[in-house]
């Protein structure tokens, strides 16, 4: 008789590389060709003052890169349920408090990260997939963080790729 073993609840902490300069270049091109209706990059401004962009999935890479333990990691992440998952913001070019970056929060589809602890650059949270999920492929997670580039604010949103395994 063969037993099916479950996978076991680790913390895993994954540092996000964010090229900062270029990405914030990248959005002031967008918005300085008043291109606001783009369909990639859906950019614009809120109510504060601050340049907000969603990043395009196929643009993602070029501008955020992930690590674990200093080795390049890829997507999808898959996580175990209750776990627990430590991201860092960092930047490209190790100049990460010169943009002082800040996360703000995460929207998902269902409630299966809950935020445990937010430092500003380092963010804790517990893995806990709700039961009447039966397909966590269907769940969306889109991260949102705020950086300083030259005097500027910006907010960035991207949807990387988070399995919760059952």
């Amino acid at each position: 008789m063969t037993t099916e073993q479950k996978p076991v609840p680790t913390a895993q902490r994954i540092t996000i590389n964010i090229a900062f300069e270029a990405l914030a270049e990248k959005i002031n091109k967008v918005l300085e060709k008043n291109n606001r209706n783009n369909r990639k990059w859906q950019a614009g401004y809120n109510g504060n003052g601050q340049k907000v962009v969603r990043i395009p999935e196929k643009s993602e890479k070029k501008y955020i890169a992930y690590t674990t333990a200093g080795k390049s990691v890829t997507q999808p992440f898959n996580l175990v349920n209750d776990s627990t998952l430590e991201f860092i913001l960092n930047d490209t070019n190790s100049n990460t408090e010169a943009f002082n970056p800040q996360w703000l929060n995460i929207l998902q589809t269902y409630p299966d990260l809950t935020l445990v602890n937010n430092s500003g650059t380092e963010v804790t949270y517990q893995v806990g997939l709700p039961t009447h999920v039966t397909d966590p492929d269907e769940d969306d997670v889109d991260i949102t963080i705020q950086f300083s580039y030259q005097g500027e604010e910006f907010v960035v949103t991207w949807d990387p790729q988070i399995i919760v395994e059952v």
